[in-house]
């Protein structure tokens, strides 16, 4: 399924791209494959600033078959962020993926609700890098 991605913060498109990629992998979404009902459609993905905290939305889907084809993410610039940020962009992102295949809050377990588990293994290698002046 294709992506668009609209990145309006100072991180680079391509983490982004990455991160998210990631993400949609690790939640089920099907992102290498078109099921034949979306075939025109494209996964939409808006991140932009916030002013200090992260939190996104996203479009409920019924299943991993039948995904929901937006999302957005707010994410503080680098300047703002604490030790945790990082930690919290992540499980926040696969929060937001979790909607796309159709979780909701009551299907989800508290720490996947809650955005407060560990950094899952394959985000240790991923990074946000600021964009070029």
């Amino acid at each position: 399924m294709k992506t668009t991605l609209q990145n309006g913060t100072g991180f680079r498109t391509a983490d982004l791209r990455a991160l998210v990629n990631a993400a949609l992998l690790a939640t089920g979404f099907p992102l290498r494959t078109r099921p034949l009902l979306y075939s025109a459609c494209r996964l939409r993905i808006e991140i932009r600033s916030s002013r200090g905290g992260v939190h996104g939305q996203a479009v409920l889907g019924r299943s991993a078959r039948l995904p929901g084809l937006w999302m957005r993410l707010h994410l503080p610039p680098r300047r703002l962020w604490t030790d945790d940020t990082w930690r919290r962009i992540v499980a926040v992102t696969v929060h937001e993926c979790m909607h796309l295949v159709g979780a909701t809050h009551g299907s989800m377990t508290p720490t996947q609700r809650d955005c407060t588990g560990p950094l899952p293994d394959w985000a240790l290698p991923l990074e946000l890098r600021e964009t070029d002046p």
